[in-house]
């Protein structure tokens, strides 16, 4: 979902690929010395700076890494920026950004609320990059990193001068109509004798109570995946994917109105060149062979017994979500497996088990079998010329999961 909002950006001629980090923040000079986030309210030095972040205290005094010198929109959507090196860092800073979050704490200066997401920028833009891009041109090794989509949010919030979560909400979530979207855990409470009607990660306690975990990664780590969605809503934005940019009316949509991008009335979130361009591998101008790993829309490239696909795993560290598109069949296809523990073993069964009841069904003519066993269930869903099959998986007798992962 981030990855699209990007693209929404490089097709309005707000970015591009090769826009740097350093070109999104002007106002941060370069320097090879890190500098500690700033622990002053009063900052006169960006006073007259032109930038969301350039409004907050944390930006005060601080400078960008001489090693962040080429990293690219393009590096960071591919994972190909080095920013792996710094996951293990900063998953020790999550408890420090919990405490943020519930204490408040500088951006209480400005009128920014979410001051968890300001201080990440701050930390992590003057650490050195172990083994950082030699050019815009050239990607270095592939390494899987929130810290990517993190950025890119924040690059979002840069150029929108809005938090994320409206900028998705504005142009995601409400021109697709994706009512049941938003952030953090679904909070619910489900009795085991009732009929659940929407898929939830919970946990079950002694008394045989369902209940929905009020925990969830920080906000900061939002753009890498804290959106909670309906299994229909997920599917609206999914379809964008397999229609790649057909008029989304065909589905029942009003067309979008985005005005911020100056564009007239469209039913559609990009052009069909545009989806096309970020489902193929992407290849740095200086590079030998394509980044394989991953795709312009952030999601991995792979072939299965399917043919070509993309795909994609998320969990926050409670919940764990796989996706996987086929764009190359004569039927466009998703599948989507969740499950409320991380379980790869299951999660790959599952997709195993369910490619083959696809291709029988697709051999018969006949409709996919459904199992209505408290273990598992699975739904055919269809939307214009695409189908879905949604797949929720019982782990340890607990039933069923929806979580997105964001980017």
């Amino acid at each position: 979902m981030t990855a699209i909002l990007i693209h929404m950006l490089i097709e309005a001629g707000k970015l591009n690929l090769n826009t740097t980090v350093g070109e999104v923040f002007p106002y941060l000079p370069f320097s090879s010395i890190s500098t500690p986030p700033s622990n002053s309210c009063a900052c006169t030095n960006l006073s007259n700076a032109v930038g969301y972040f350039a409004e907050s205290p944390y930006s005060c005094g601080l400078t960008i890494h001489t090693s962040w010198k080429y990293v690219t929109i393009a590096h960071l959507l591919t994972h190909a920026s080095g920013l792996g090196a710094l996951e293990t860092i900063f998953n020790e800073f999550i408890v420090e950004e919990y405490a943020i979050e519930i204490n408040g704490t500088k951006e209480s200066c400005s009128n920014y609320s979410l001051p968890s997401r300001r201080y990440h920028l701050s930390v992590l833009l003057p650490m050195a990059i172990p083994s950082s891009p030699p050019s815009i041109d050239v990607p270095v090794a592939y390494s899987y990193s929130n810290n990517n989509f993190i950025l890119l949010g924040l690059i979002l919030e840069e150029i929108w001068h809005l938090p994320w979560e409206s900028i998705i909400q504005r142009q995601l979530f409400d021109p697709l109509g994706m009512i049941t979207a938003g952030f953090g855990s679904p909070i619910e409470e489900v009795s085991l004798s009732s009929f659940a009607t929407q898929p939830l990660g919970h946990f079950i306690d002694t008394a045989n109570v369902i209940h929905s975990m009020d925990s969830d990664l920080p906000k900061v780590w939002a753009p890498a995946g804290t959106v909670h969605a309906s299994l229909n809503d997920w599917a609206k934005f999914i379809a964008c994917h397999l229609q790649e940019g057909r008029d989304l009316t065909s589905f029942g949509f009003a067309p979008m109105n985005s005005s911020f991008l100056n564009s007239a009335t469209l039913p559609y979130l990009l052009s069909a060149s545009i989806w096309k361009s970020i489902h193929t591998a992407y290849v740095f101008p200086s590079a030998s062979t394509p980044n394989v790993q991953y795709s312009l829309s952030a999601m991995g490239i792979d072939n299965d017994s399917l043919g070509l696909s993309l795909t994609h795993t998320g969990s926050n560290t409670i919940w764990f979500a796989y996706v996987v598109v086929y764009l190359q069949l004569v039927q466009p296809m998703a599948l989507l497996i969740t499950a409320n523990v991380y379980n790869d073993n299951a999660v790959l069964e599952a997709k195993a088990a369910i490619i083959n009841a696809y291709l029988t069904w697709r051999q018969q003519g006949q409709p996919l079998p459904m199992d209505t066993s408290a273990a598992s269930s699975s739904a055919p869903l269809s939307f214009g010329t695409s189908t879905f099959i949604l797949f929720s998986l019982n782990l340890s007798l607990i039933d069923t999961v929806i979580t997105s992962n964001t980017a």
